[in-house]
């Protein structure tokens, strides 16, 4: 195993011992914004790492059931909006069982498949995955702030509604940064085009 393979799985495990750790876990727990941003998000971040350490390892494996990493994508995609569900953030905090399976499943199927299948997407699923995934913040930040009551009888509804608030500001700021290569990318090739000058201006093969 390489140096960098060894030093992923080490931030893999570190970071989900921390996130575990009682006093981090309760305290992050305590609101629903850390909870989903920081916890959830963090979960995610080391099952990345993990897959990012794992994947060229299971080469031969991903050829058989991920070949074009579709299967990961929509494995990753599913468990991420289960975990993202009000209920399921409720039962977490009272449910020893679920808050036990966040910890395995949150790493495993969601941070570990979308890094395994990502170099194995095409450019189309690729955008299609940043597209769903602001799509979801957007709509669950919608529905945060525009739920006339709690979605989740453990938190108040002002953490909810700032939840929801911070969602969509990260939507947007994703949105923003995704989309601006495109545009840069564009310019440059249109400039490349103008600048270029015409062969006849040159004159043809063989003329004095």
């Amino acid at each position: 195993m390489k140096t960098r393979e060894l030093q992923y799985i080490v931030f893999c495990v570190m970071t989900i011992l921390v996130l575990f750790a009682p006093p981090v876990r309760d305290a992050l727990e305590r609101s629903m914004t850390t909870h989903v941003l920081v916890q959830l998000a963090g979960l995610a971040a080391g099952g990345w790492l993990l897959g990012m350490a794992v994947r060229e390892h299971l080469r031969r494996a991903m050829l058989i059931v991920n070949s074009n990493g579709v299967n990961g994508l929509l494995t990753g995609l599913f468990a991420m909006a289960f975990w993202m569900l009000p209920r399921t953030l409720d039962e977490s905090l009272s449910d020893p069982t679920l808050e036990a399976a966040k910890f395995v499943t949150v790493p495993l199927l969601v941070g570990a498949p979308l890094a395994i299948s990502w170099t194995r997407l095409n450019p189309v699923l690729r955008s299609l995955l940043k597209v769903k995934f602001i799509s979801m913040l957007l709509f669950l930040g919608w529905l945060y702030v525009t739920a006339p009551d709690r979605l989740c009888t453990n938190y108040y509804q002002s953490d909810q509604i700032l939840l929801g608030n911070l969602m969509i500001a990260i939507a947007g700021i994703l949105a923003v940064a995704w989309a601006l290569p495109w545009f840069f990318v564009n310019g440059t090739h249109k400039g490349a085009r103008r600048t270029r000058p015409h062969p006849a201006l040159h004159g043809s093969p063989g003329m004095g």
